[in-house]
């Protein structure tokens, strides 16, 4: 079971990394205190020669141009489609996602590029009810290493993957250290069905 965090702990956290701690770095994190989902650090996104990233059958996408800052008064750039974070301070960026309900979720998987060895970024999907200011997650990857190179990240361990739009809300939380040298591309959200959906007769 992965942690569940409030959402205004963000400014809290925000703080402490201006006062020089490291809680930022740490913030998703599991319950037993590692990071998840570096499964795929090293493998490599040829695109667009490449073949896709496996996985499905069914995707939802999410642009960079769909996450923004919190709080929103906050710096951020776009590099083409490259979501940066040009501050002197750590930044958080969030976008709200809509899957299809009663779905599976399967799969987590983040398009970045980092070309520094000094910072890292992290990025999670979580889950949110209707009746609380509470978000838990469902995934996180934290990459390390650099690379000139558009890469990706992904991580199939899901928490709460049935969907439930009835009752609760989803997300991405995105947490970007101060460089530009990190770039949010896309996010991508697997998930399947059950069972195979009917077939609809004209």
């Amino acid at each position: 079971m992965k942690l569940t965090v409030q959402f205004s702990i963000w400014k809290l956290l925000a703080l402490a990394a201006i006062v020089g701690l490291t809680l930022g770095a740490n913030f998703f994190v599991s319950a037993a205190g590692t990071r998840r989902g570096v499964i795929s650090e090293t493998a490599y996104l040829q695109a667009p020669a490449g073949d896709p990233v496996p996985g499905g059958p069914g995707f939802v996408s999410i642009d960079s141009y769909f996450f923004k800052a919190y709080p929103t008064n906050l710096e951020y750039s776009y590099a083409g489609s490259k979501l940066q974070n040009p501050g002197a301070e750590p930044r958080y960026f969030v976008a709200g996602v809509q899957l299809p309900h009663g779905a599976t979720v399967t799969k987590f998987v983040v398009f970045y590029l980092d070309a520094t060895d000094f910072y890292d970024f992290t990025a999670a999907l979580v889950v949110g009810g209707f009746d609380v200011d509470t978000f838990s997650q469902m995934a996180t990857v934290s990459p390390s290493g650099s690379d000139p190179n558009i890469r990706y990240i992904q991580d199939a361990s899901i928490d709460f993957s049935t969907v439930d739009n009835q009752t609760r809300h989803y997300a991405v939380q995105v947490w970007m250290p101060p460089t530009t040298q990190i770039s949010l591309i896309a996010v991508r959200i697997d998930y399947q069905y059950a069972s195979s959906l009917p077939l609809v007769a004209k």
